[in-house]
């Protein structure tokens, strides 16, 4: 949605959540096979009524060429101009490796971003409220919000003298929060900006 919001000249958001986020339908990564046997997700099954892919794309597009389409697929997409992002995502699932590709070719592209790997969950384990690191991420998701959505109390600024030159200011959000230890810290696929 992003990148169609930006390719289209619409509004962008302050920024984006994103919780375990399907990425690839290409499934691609290998974290697909490494971590099938600890996740809730299952392998989608070509042909299979319930097929997501399928469902998603329509019966005549899955396999296809629509698989890496940036809007069905946004790993195969560019990422400049879009707005922060905080990528939240579990150790054991099958999409790890995507949401680590997806935070490091958006800092590549230099979108302010913040991946949040969480030992040991699963896939959008921020549903199951009985666990502790439940509150964790969504406390973390708190923190983002308010550095990047502007206070509705504060003011808003002037608008400009008549004549005048307009600016723009831009800003990079640096999140101070407790984190998880990232996965991995070698690459900085999985470290935390």
């Amino acid at each position: 949605l992003l990148l169609y919001l930006r390719d289209t000249s619409l509004p962008l958001p302050a920024g984006a959540i994103l919780m375990s986020p399907w990425v690839d339908l290409t499934l691609s990564c290998d974290s697909w096979e490494r971590n099938a046997p600890f996740d809730i997700v299952p392998r989608p099954v070509p042909g299979d009524v319930l097929d997501p892919i399928a469902c998603y794309l329509g019966q005549e597009h899955a396999p296809g060429a629509l698989l890496t389409h940036p809007y069905a697929s946004p790993l195969f997409g560019a990422f400049d101009g879009l707005p922060p992002l905080l990528i939240q995502s579990g150790e054991a699932e099958v999409l790890r490796d995507e949401c680590a590709l997806l935070a490091h070719k958006a800092r590549a592209a230099g979108v302010s971003v913040d991946l949040e790997v969480y030992t040991d969950q699963v896939h959008v384990f921020q549903a199951f409220s009985f666990l502790g690191v439940t509150h964790k991420a969504f406390a973390a998701c708190g923190v983002f919000a308010r550095e990047i959505v502007p206070d509705p109390a504060s003011p808003p600024p002037p608008p400009p003298a008549t004549g005048a030159p307009t600016t723009t200011a831009t800003s990079t959000v640096s999140l101070r929060v407790d984190r998880p230890p990232p996965l991995f810290d070698g690459d900085g696929i999985f470290g935390n900006s």
